[in-house]
């Protein structure tokens, strides 16, 4: 993290591996990822955006014999999760491009609590749907495309994502977090907690930044997560004050269960 923080503008950390800088995701000091073998991939119609994409080596029972699952998972070039941004088309079309690995964008655990599980044939996807009376954005605004049943708050495509997709969540409570959690866990491959959002609409919620000032809640709720769930977990912060708060803080992070830490290499006071 030190070495880094004064020149990417975002970095992974994991406990197994080290530091990744995240536009590039390659390990410092380690070779670059293997180049995706396209002749062994299988296209598939993407009908909600008229795409062809990949299936992914993994819903063909296919993993690199040099890394593990999990490993896999946050190796080579990722999709940073973003508001409003990281929902399935455009995913969809980053692993099309070639990332290992695409972030969802940031859900709030106390909507998706709330959500139904509903396989949508039409699209073959399957979405997760909150009550009308709950027709609002992750953000706080307005929820689009939510039609009659309700507000679709996250959808997946598991033939397109399977093996390659984080859902993120924006929790204050490891109680909310875990319910939210189970939610989904059938239906992505890993839960990554936001811990560096600065918009107010999650500050005054308790979550996203706000957790860097609540160490033991954030330390707790990683815990719960990674003791509790079949997928694993990550988490994103932001810069603290200093190198050593950062460092500690991530480092704390990874002993209650976090397999990957991504540090967004601002403060919280920079948007």
């Amino acid at each position: 993290v030190s070495s880094l923080a004064q020149t990417a503008p975002s970095a992974t950390m994991s406990p197994a591996t080290g530091i990744s800088d995240q536009s590039t995701s390659m390990v410092r000091g380690a070779s670059p990822p293997p180049p995706v073998n396209r002749t062994a991939e299988m296209a598939v119609p993407l009908a909600a955006t008229g795409m062809t994409v990949a299936a992914s080596d993994a819903c063909n029972g296919k993993q690199s014999p040099n890394l593990t699952t999990t490993e896999k998972l946050y190796s080579g070039m990722v999709l940073a999760p973003m508001v409003r941004c990281g929902t399935l088309p455009l995913r969809a079309l980053a692993l099309r491009m070639g990332c290992q690995t695409a972030w969802g964008e940031e859900l709030v655990a106390l909507k998706l609590v709330s959500c139904r599980r509903v396989e949508n044939r039409q699209l073959n996807t399957v979405d997760f749907v909150c009550p009308d009376t709950l027709k609002r954005g992750n953000d706080g605004g307005s929820c689009k495309g939510g039609g009659s049943g309700g507000c679709v708050v996250l959808r997946t495509c598991r033939r397109i994502e399977c093996g390659r997709m984080i859902c993120q969540l924006g929790a204050a409570t490891p109680e909310i977090a875990l319910a939210a959690a189970k939610v989904v866990e059938g239906d992505v491959d890993g839960i990554d907690v936001n811990m560096g959002c600065p918009k107010p609409f999650s500050v005054q919620g308790g979550m996203g930044a706000a957790l860097l000032a609540l160490p033991d809640t954030a330390e707790a709720i990683v815990r719960i997560l990674a003791e509790n769930l079949s997928v694993p977990v990550s988490a994103k912060i932001r810069l603290l004050p200093t190198r050593a708060e950062t460092v500690a803080f991530a480092v704390r992070l990874a002993h209650a269960g976090a397999r990957c830490v991504t540090v967004h290499c601002r403060f919280p006071a920079q948007r």
